[in-house]
């Protein structure tokens, strides 16, 4: 599309210069046909001849005079018409001239982004590309876990404590882990104005995977989660869940 558009100025800019050139082809042309049509009479010796010359009289004079006079004149203000109409034509395509500079610096900038958004793209194709070993990848999900809950705990000691409801949501925890069986115990409960972070400790002689699935219905109110077993094999996990009507803090 910016190639187009390039070859579209280059061709505005031709044809504002054969304009131009051919304008003052025209001029030059009407300067030489009126020099063409002024002609200057030679000394042309007449015989002699008997008749007696005929005087012309001072008005015919007059007005021969004046129509010589008004001819020349006319001419000049032609040319002058044809040199200001050049003039202004000139000034016009220089006005041009400097705008398509101007739009073409702009189509340069243009592209020159185009590139570089272009390399950062094929940069980041290449870095989705590198296969990551299992041991890489753990490191890597491991390290997403990490900051999210970096992110969770910051914001949750950030929030101010409603007391009516972290009392609540204690007693409603409470009540869950008797109704439980001792399959789960919590061992630390931490809640503010919005969510709560939940440590606890399951059952790790029973199913483990069975046992993981239950981890979401501890929570015995709707709220969103954020699970991560810390130990799979003591059985240890923590639990974000926001209030009824909020949501987590998202990582950006």
């Amino acid at each position: 599309m910016i190639e187009k558009f390039l070859k579209k100025v280059n061709f505005l800019k031709f044809k504002l210069g054969l304009g131009c050139s051919l304008a003052v082809i025209a001029i030059l042309i009407f300067v030489a046909t009126r020099e063409k049509h002024i002609v200057i009479p030679e000394q042309i010796t007449t015989p002699q001849v008997t008749t007696p010359e005929i005087a012309k009289s001072p008005l015919t004079v007059h007005e021969e005079s004046e129509s010589s006079q008004s001819t020349i004149p006319s001419g000049r203000q032609a040319i002058d018409k044809q040199f200001t109409e050049t003039s202004n034509l000139q000034q016009t395509q220089s006005d041009l001239s400097k705008k398509l500079e101007a739009l073409e610096s702009v189509v340069s900038d243009l592209k020159a982004n185009q590139q570089q958004s272009a390399a950062v793209n094929k940069s980041d194709e290449d870095k989705d590309d590198v296969v990551l070993t299992p041991e890489q990848e753990d490191a890597k999900v491991a390290a997403e876990t990490q900051a999210i809950i970096d992110m969770m705990e910051e914001k949750l000691q950030a929030e101010p404590v409603d007391s009516e409801w972290s009392d609540w949501a204690e007693k409603e925890l409470s009540k869950k882990e008797r109704d439980s069986n001792k399959d789960f115990k919590v061992v630390n409960l931490d809640c503010h104005s919005t969510f709560c972070r939940v440590d606890l400790e399951f059952n790790v002689d029973l199913n483990k995977e069975e046992e993981l699935g239950k981890l979401q219905d501890i929570i015995p109110w709707n709220g969103e989660l954020f699970i991560h077993v810390d130990d799979v094999d003591n059985g240890q996990a923590i639990i974000y869940v926001s209030r009824e009507g909020h949501s987590l803090p998202s990582l950006k």
